[in-house]
């Protein structure tokens, strides 16, 4: 493509799905080198994704509520201004799909040649409307999607654009594990019990290795209830880590338990040897992390995995 030929994508989130897509945001610019390439995505999403290689610009998108129609308009004028050539949908959610109907129907109204659309939406350029494609995991789709619009292949999640670094940051000392005890507000129910978590923190302690939560700024208020020999031992930087600190701290750890979220995903494209913890409350088929050291312990209820059961995991990684 020329310089000349503008690009969109679009990728709100959640985290875990955004880093997936990071294959695709290298191929997208690969394929078309010399364009201009516009990422659409979530406002805690903006400082992360202009770090990427991939794009020129990062515009933001507030997901205005249908009823805000003014908000709405103001978007989709937005996106019809530059006159893009083509929109990667990569959210291919129920806004976006709206968000392609409201194009046609602008550019019905105001004239004008629409964008060529790879989504999941029936009667668009390059449809990936399958009723398979609710059965594939989020990596899986995505290539498929792509191919459909003409690429010939897709690499995995990678952060080769985030420099190494010789030490661990915040001053760590290895050997350490990342610990990721909260998941998604509203999903409480993939929430590995907090009790498992400490007991888990306690063998890490007894093998010499310095427990790490992470966590974001809300879960911080969250109290851990640690002991008093946990609180002595255990780092907690909850709420004390950019994005781009996930990865390099992943780099540097020398496992990451955790539940299905999204910093799990980082650690495991970051190739840290991962032991993720699954309930009926999500399919690891579906969006499991995937990498070269990644452990998927599911049972139906987390009364079922006690943390002695997760603990001959996680040693046999240690161990390894």
């Amino acid at each position: 493509m020329s310089s000349s030929e503008s690009i969109l994508v679009i990728r709100h989130g959640a985290l875990g799905d955004f880093v997936q897509s990071i294959g695709p945001f290298h191929a997208i610019r690969a394929r078309h080198q010399n364009a201009r390439i516009i990422l659409l995505t979530a406002p805690f999403l903006q400082k992360f994704a202009a770090m990427m290689p991939f794009f020129d610009e990062v515009w933001v998108d507030t997901r205005p509520r249908w009823m805000q129609a003014v908000s709405l308009v103001k978007l989709m004028l937005k996106i019809k201004k530059p006159s893009f050539n083509r929109v990667y949908d990569l959210q291919t959610s129920g806004r976006t799909a709206f968000y392609f109907k409201l194009q046609k129907l602008f550019y019905g109204l105001l004239g004008g040649k629409m964008a060529e659309w790879s989504s999941h939406v029936p009667g668009c350029t390059f449809a990936h409307a399958t009723s398979e494609r609710v059965k594939m995991h989020t990596l899986d789709r995505q290539r498929q999607q792509l191919l459909l619009a003409g690429f010939s292949d897709v690499p995995a999640p990678h952060f080769d654009w985030i420099p190494q670094t010789d030490v661990p940051p915040f001053k760590l000392k290895k050997p350490f594990a990342l610990i990721v005890p909260q998941a998604s507000a509203h999903r409480p129910e993939k929430c590995y019990p907090l009790a498992e978590f400490r007991a888990l923190m306690d063998l890490f302690i007894a093998k010499g290795v310095t427990p790490v939560v992470i966590g974001s700024e809300q879960d911080k208020d969250i109290s851990l209830s640690l002991s008093q020999i946990q609180q002595e031992k255990v780092i907690d930087l909850r709420g004390k880590t950019q994005l781009e600190d996930l990865v390099l701290l992943g780099r540097h750890a020398d496992v990451a338990v955790g539940n299905d979220t999204g910093p799990m995903h980082m650690f495991a494209i970051a190739s840290c040897p991962v032991v993720a913890l699954f309930s009926h409350a999500s399919d690891p088929s579906l969006c499991a992390p995937r990498g070269k050291r990644v452990v998927i312990l599911r049972k139906e209820s987390f009364e079922d995995l006690p943390a002695a059961l997760v603990w001959e995991y996680v040693e046999d990684v240690l161990d390894s």
